[in-house]
């Protein structure tokens, strides 16, 4: 299973305590984690905080791998989940399973620049819906 909590942008950042309840029921389940992730000081610093909270070591490759090597890793994964990142693109292309975090949105049409036809789907929780509005969204 391959995690990867890292973006560009640190409001699409999922809580690292969420993370690392994540890696830990995998682990739980007898399941090896992967992590993944970007060299800026913002990504290790949150990967750091994921890694201190997880219960057993995970198998850590963020800073290690180009693209074409994160890609392979991707296409072998039984499962990535990762919030809205390149490596969610590999995994759609790759045909991988993946569960997408997906935060609040500059603009969500997929057509960068294009301000008429923006839209914005709000994250959903057991018993409750946050706005898109919210920078919390992704909490």
């Amino acid at each position: 299973m391959v995690l990867h909590p890292g973006s560009a942008r640190t409001e699409k950042f999922w809580l690292a305590e969420r993370w690392a309840e994540v890696a830990n029921h995998l682990q739980a389940s007898g399941l090896p984690v992967v992590l993944t992730g970007g060299t800026s000081r913002m990504e290790k610093d949150h990967l750091a905080r994921i890694k201190a909270l997880v219960t057993n070591p995970v198998i850590d490759l963020s800073g290690k791998l180009n693209l074409l090597a994160v890609a392979a890793l991707i296409q072998r994964a039984r499962l990535l989940a990762t919030v809205d990142s390149a490596p969610m693109h590999l995994a759609g292309a790759l045909g991988t399973p993946q569960i997408i975090l997906s935060g609040p949105p500059i603009l969500s049409t997929g057509i960068p620049g294009d301000r008429r036809r923006s839209f914005c789907r709000p994250a959903r929780r057991i018993r409750a819906e946050i706005s898109c509005r919210s920078k919390r969204a992704i909490r």
